[in-house]
């Protein structure tokens, strides 16, 4: 490549140019490495987001998930107490009807009891 060739006549220039040619490419490698290390750091971290990216979506579907269950849980919960509650009310109607009747047959037996008290006493007098 020619890129490649002018690099590397470069390289052998500054190095036919004594301790500071040396210095100069000992830099440069440095340089280059330390941004080799730098973008794969980057990487690295991009790499990494994207794992506690994908961490985060898992949570937040179970979350999801789990706040439908549970809102199912709660409806079915609410509908079981309301026909409970339905079948309580209807209970204690007929239980007050029951009741009703109850003291009305009370109240006809204890006339009946006058009644007849009153017949006998009237009959021995």
């Amino acid at each position: 490549m020619a890129g490649e060739e002018e690099v590397k006549g470069a390289y052998e220039y500054l190095l036919t140019q004594g301790v500071l040619g040396v210095l100069c490419v000992l830099l440069i490698v440095g340089l280059v490495w330390a941004m080799k290390n730098l973008l794969q750091a980057k990487d690295d971290r991009v790499s990494d987001q994207k794992k506690y990216a994908e961490a985060l979506y898992g949570i937040n579907e179970a979350v999801k998930d789990l706040t439908i269950e549970m809102n199912k849980s709660a409806t079915d919960t609410s509908n079981e107490v309301l026909r409970s509650n339905e079948a309580v009310r209807v209970t204690v109607s007929s239980l007050e009807r029951t009741q009703d009747k109850l003291s009305n047959n009370l109240d006809n037996l204890q006339k009946e009891q006058v009644r007849l008290t009153a017949a006998l006493q009237a009959g021995r007098g």
